[in-house]
């Protein structure tokens, strides 16, 4: 004979079950929820779902909308509540739908036109906005056949590759306006050419902080070029500060080494492409400019520079210093008008000393 007790604990029922004169032992039940409170629970749930989804859809939040939406939706087909909310969500979906591919049609003229890239981008935006419904689906299938398509990852590459030639071409622009010294009486400032010097300078060709490795990163010119922050150039109404004629010609040698680097990189990537001979054919044209040569030059040595210096000093503070006295050695020979190399010059004075 077997006695029970139950102990009610939330929606569960402890039950402790023992034989007449032995150890009880424990079981669980649990208790059933009264039906219309579980509908009418529901039944809320599916009504703030779906004013949560239409809230975001007016605040142009259409993934937020679809996730909501989805919600109410399923919790009237699931649970087969009285409720009008899963309906007014299911044509909301299906308005949403309509639209997700419209735009799945766009994107379709997109990667089958002229702007594959484009039209790639737009189908990942598909997939993340209108996850779960249709255009979703579609826009997903239609990614993983482009990615085993050949023809159109060769004509992607193309699309790169020719957005960066645009991109080096604009630098090369920015750089061409630089050189033009400005007219303090016709001249209008802009974002890329909006100086105009206080005093007739010489066109500087070696600027002496970049002949000595130390000219200031790209963007810091007021203080190099020695013009105060609040200064203004004739003419100008007040709205852009002077920078001298040495400072326009960083700031074009800056501009052109970067457009350089990227002729060279699409040169070598679409090699064989017509893109790829336009971008060496400009390559090959900058390296006729001595002075941006020169600076190529001094760069690519503070940056064997920096290199050599990280792993002497990580040497030496292992305590190899004859790994270290070899880089530094090699910055003082090969990189000496580097702020690295007098740092070099520094560590190596240390070793005499010890």
């Amino acid at each position: 004979m077997k006695h029970a007790l139950a102990i009610l604990m939330g929606a569960a029922v402890v039950v402790l079950v023992w034989p007449v004169g032995g150890r009880a032992g424990i079981g669980i039940g649990t208790i059933e929820e009264d039906p219309r409170v579980t509908h009418d629970k529901w039944k809320r749930k599916a009504e703030e779902d779906y004013k949560t989804g239409m809230e975001a859809r007016a605040a142009g939040k259409k993934a937020e909308a679809v996730k909501y939406l989805i919600r109410a939706y399923d919790i009237g087909r699931r649970m087969r509540i009285d409720s009008p909310y899963p309906q007014k969500a299911a044509d909301a979906l299906a308005e949403l739908t309509r639209q997700g591919l419209r735009e799945l049609d766009v994107a379709r003229d997109l990667v089958a036109g002229e702007a594959p890239q484009a039209g790639l981008l737009e189908l990942k935006r598909i997939t993340r906005t209108y996850l779960g419904l249709p255009p979703a689906r579609q826009a997903g299938s239609l990614m993983r056949q482009l990615e085993g398509d050949a023809g159109f990852q060769a004509s992607l590459r193309r699309g790169r590759l020719a957005e960066q030639l645009a991109r080096a071409e604009a630098l090369e622009a920015r750089a061409a306006a630089l050189a033009k010294k400005p007219d303090p009486e016709k001249h209008l400032p802009d974002q890329t050419d909006a100086v105009v010097p206080t005093r007739d300078e010489p066109e500087a060709t070696e600027p002496a902080a970049e002949a000595a490795g130390e000219r200031d990163p790209p963007g810091e010119t007021l203080a190099a070029a020695g013009a105060s922050p609040g200064a203004s150039a004739p003419g100008s109404g007040g709205g852009e500060p002077e920078v001298s004629a040495a400072e326009r010609h960083r700031r074009r040698l800056d501009l052109l080494a970067e457009a350089h680097a990227i002729y060279a990189r699409v040169a070598e990537t679409g090699k064989g492409t017509e893109v790829g001979k336009q971008a060496e054919t400009a390559r090959r044209r900058l390296e006729q400019d001595a002075g941006l040569m020169a600076r190529i030059r001094r760069a690519r040595l503070r940056d064997q520079a920096r290199e050599w210096l990280g792993l002497g000093t990580n040497y030496m503070r292992a305590g190899r210093m004859d790994k270290a006295r070899a880089y530094f050695e090699k910055i003082v020979a090969e990189c000496p008008d580097t702020p690295q190399a007098r740092q070099a010059r520094g560590f190596l004075d240390g070793m005499k000393e010890e």
